[in-house]
C-alpha cells in the first residue's frame, strides 16, 4: 500500500507533462501574417481614435463656455453672447475661419446653459476671475496656434484616412468585383504583383485568409474560427465580400495589444509587418515582397489555396515594401493619420491640464459658499406642487418641469431628468450689473 501511494502521484505528474507536449498545436497557415495585418486593421477601426478630433474641440468649447459664463450676472444673459463673437471676429481658433474658439464657445454655452449655472452663480472675486481668464486664454492660444492642423483636418479628416486604409482611396474593396479570380487581385503569377496589392487592407486580408476554392484544402487558416461562418465558402472577388470581411475583422479584435494609433505604435506594427514578408521561392535575395503561404514554386500565383504551385498570398511591388522607406498605400495613409493624432493628443493633454486648473478654482470657491447660494437638484417627480403631485419641502414650484426644457418663470431648469433650482439669493442692489459688451471682459 505504501509503494502504491508513492507511485500514483508520479504517474499522474508524468502523464500530465506528456499531454502538454502532445497537445501543442501547429501554427495555422498565415497565422503570423494575419496578426500583422490585424494590427493595422485594428488601428483603422478604433472608434476612440475616430472621435478624437471632436473630443478635443469639445474640450476647447467647454473651457471657452466656462470663461463666458464667469462673466455673466445671470444665466439669462447667455443669449447675449453674440457680443463676444462680434468683438472677437478674426480672432477665432482657426484664425482663418477654420475653427473659431469664441464662436464655438458661445454656441456651447447657449446650447447647454444648465451645465454652467454654478460658474455664473459662484460670483468669483477679481483674483479668481483673472486666473480663470488666463487659463481660458491659454486654451484659446493653444487652439489658435494649431491653425495648420485644423486646416489639414478639414481638407483630409482622420476618419477619411482610416477609411482609405481599409477600403482604398478609390474603394478598391468594391472595384475588385470586376475580377473573377483571386490571382487577378492578389498577384503572384509568374512572380508579378497585382495592381491591387497594398491598396486596401480589406483586399490584402481576403487574399491571405479568404475561404479556399479547393474542397480538399479547407484547412483552418489565419486564426481559430477564421475559416468558419461567412468565410467557410470559397472567396471569389466578383462576389460581395462584406459579410466575409466583417467575420474576419471581428476576429482581428481578439488578437494583438489593442494599442491606439500613434506614430510610435504604427512604427512597431510596420516592423512586424515587414518581418513576416518573405521571398517567394523564385526569389533568392533582395527585397522580400511576398506575404502569405505557398506550396513550392507558386507559378500559378496567389490563387487562394496552397495546393502545389499555388498560394494564399499577396505579391507586393518591390518599391512598396523596401525596408528603408515602405510605401504600401494603406500604410502611407495610416502614417498621415498617426501624425495628426499625435498632435491632437498633445493638444488634448494641454486642454485637460487647463480644465483641471479651472475646475480646482471653482471647487475652492464653492467650498466657501453657503448651500443657499449653490444650485440644488430636485427630483422632477416631486416638483409639481399644485398639480396633483407632491411638492418639495422648500416650496419651489416647477411647473411641468419634466416636460419642459426650461421653466424660467419658476426659476427651474431640467437637466438629465432632474429639476435645477436656479433662483439666486436676492441682491441688495442691481447696480453691479455689467452694461458693457461681454467680450470686454476678455480683452488683455
Amino acid at each position: 500500500m505504501k509503494a502504491t501511494g508513492c507511485w500514483v502521484p508520479l504517474v499522474v505528474t508524468v502523464t500530465g507533462q506528456l499531454s502538454c507536449v502532445v497537445g501543442a498545436r501547429e501554427p495555422l497557415v498565415n497565422e503570423q501574417e494575419f496578426g500583422a495585418l490585424c494590427a493595422m486593421i485594428n488601428f483603422s477601426q478604433d472608434l476612440e481614435t475616430q472621435k478624437l478630433e471632436e473630443s478635443v474641440k469639445d474640450s476647447a468649447r467647454h473651457i471657452g463656455a466656462i470663461g463666458l459664463a464667469v462673466g455673466l450676472q445671470s444665466l439669462s444673459e447667455a443669449e447675449d453672447v453674440e457680443n463676444v463673437q462680434v468683438g472677437r471676429q478674426g480672432e477665432g481658433g482657426g484664425g482663418g475661419g477654420y475653427w473659431s474658439f469664441w464662436e464655438e464657445a458661445g454656441t456651447k454655452l447657449k446650447g447647454d446653459k444648465t451645465r454652467y449655472i454654478q460658474w455664473v452663480e459662484a460670483n468669483f472675486d477679481i483674483l479668481k476671475k483673472e486666473k480663470i481668464k488666463e487659463a481660458v486664454e491659454n486654451a484659446h492660444t493653444c487652439m489658435k496656434t494649431n491653425n495648420n492642423l485644423w486646416l489639414k483636418l478639414k481638407m483630409s479628416p482622420i476618419n477619411k484616412s482610416l477609411s482609405d486604409a481599409l477600403s482604398g482611396s478609390n474603394k478598391a474593396d468594391v472595384m475588385i468585383k470586376q475580377h473573377l479570380e483571386a490571382v487577378e487581385v492578389c498577384g503572384g503569377k509568374g512572380g508579378q504583383p497585382s495592381v491591387w496589392a497594398g491598396k486596401s487592407l480589406i483586399v490584402d486580408l481576403l487574399c491571405i485568409c479568404g475561404g479556399s476554392p479547393m474542397p480538399n484544402d479547407r484547412q483552418q487558416g489565419c486564426c481559430e474560427g477564421c475559416s468558419t461562418g461567412a468565410n467557410e465558402d470559397p472567396w471569389k472577388p466578383v462576389e460581395q465580400s462584406n459579410t466575409r470581411w466583417k467575420h474576419l475583422a471581428q476576429r482581428c479584435k481578439s488578437i494583438g495589444t489593442n494599442e491606439k494609433l500613434s506614430s510610435s505604435s504604427l512604427s512597431r506594427a510596420t516592423k512586424v509587418f515587414l518581418e513576416v514578408l518573405k521571398h517567394s521561392t523564385a526569389q533568392k535575395e533582395g527585397t522580400k515582397t511576398f506575404l502569405g503561404a505557398a506550396s513550392g514554386e507558386p507559378q500559378h500565383g496567389c490563387t487562394g489555396h496552397t495546393q502545389p504551385g499555388n498560394g494564399k498570398c499577396v505579391q507586393y511591388p518591390t518599391e512598396m515594401v523596401g525596408n528603408e522607406n515602405p510605401a504600401v498605400p494603406w500604410l502611407l495613409v495610416l502614417q498621415q493619420a498617426a501624425t495628426k493624432i499625435d498632435k491632437l493628443r498633445e493638444i488634448e493633454k494641454k486642454l485637460k491640464d487647463i480644465l483641471r486648473n479651472v475646475e480646482s478654482i471653482k471647487t475652492s470657491k464653492l467650498s466657501q459658499m453657503p448651500r443657499s447660494g449653490i444650485s440644488q437638484l430636485k427630483d422632477c417627480t416631486t416638483c409639481n406642487k399644485g398639480r396633483g403631485q407632491k411638492g418639495p419641502s422648500s416650496g419651489v414650484e416647477c411647473s411641468e418641469c419634466e416636460s419642459q426644457a426650461e421653466c424660467t418663470h419658476t426659476g427651474c431648469n431640467k437637466r438629465e431628468g432632474n429639476c435645477i433650482d436656479i433662483k439666486r439669493p436676492p441682491l441688495a442692489s442691481q447696480a453691479d450689473k455689467i452694461s458693457v459688451p461681454l467680450w470686454l471682459f476678455f480683452l488683455p
